[in-house]
């Protein structure tokens, strides 16, 4: 449980710090028109699979999966985010 939590507060922390990169950039207009939308879309799911890992916590592997599927979605936003920015 406490691995678990560590990942998913590394996960919170690093997404603070895209979301805060985006927002700067979105507030600038230096971004195309595409890229909020897709941000938010990929970010909220990052979101829900963090808090699906925790919904089944009590489960063997599911949390493990979700909290993986959750830093891909990290690591998409964060290519999004560097790569448009």
């Amino acid at each position: 449980m406490a691995l678990l939590s560590t990942w998913a507060a590394v996960l919170g922390l690093i997404g603070m710090a895209v979301a805060a990169r985006a927002f700067v950039a979105i507030l600038f207009n230096a971004v195309p028109a595409l890229f909020e939308p897709t941000m938010i879309v990929v970010g909220l799911a990052g979101v829900g699979l963090t808090v699906g890992a925790f919904v089944t916590v009590h489960d063997r592997r599911l949390p493990w999966l979700l909290l993986g599927a959750a830093t891909v979605a990290l690591a998409v936003v964060l290519g999004l985010a560097i790569l448009v920015v």
